[in-house]
C-alpha cells in the first residue's frame, strides 16, 4: 500500500436467509470526502450481484456517479 494511501477495512458476512442467503457488507474507517465515492462505488458493485449470478453485467461509471450525487447529498443533510 502506498505511503499515505487511505486504510479501510472490509468484511463480508453471509448468513442463511429463506432458500438464499443476506450478504451483509461493512467498510470501517472510510472518512471525509472518500465516503460518497466508496459507498457509491460498494452500492454499484452490490447492485449488480443478481445479473454477476447470470453473467450479465450491469455496473457503470455512469450509474456509480447518480450514486455517488446522492450519497454526497444524504451526507452534506447530516452535516
Amino acid at each position: 500500500m502506498p505511503a499515505g494511501a487511505p486504510v479501510s477495512v472490509v468484511r463480508f458476512e453471509l448468513a442463511p436467509d429463506g432458500d438464499g442467503c443476506r450478504l451483509t457488507l461493512t467498510n470501517t474507517h472510510v472518512v471525509g470526502a472518500d465516503l460518497a465515492s466508496v459507498g457509491a462505488g460498494w452500492h454499484t458493485h452490490l447492485e449488480g450481484l443478481p445479473g454477476a449470478a447470470e453473467g450479465i453485467r450491469t455496473g457503470s461509471a455512469d450509474r456509480e456517479r447518480v450514486h455517488a450525487d446522492r450519497y454526497r447529498a444524504a451526507i452534506e443533510a447530516l452535516a
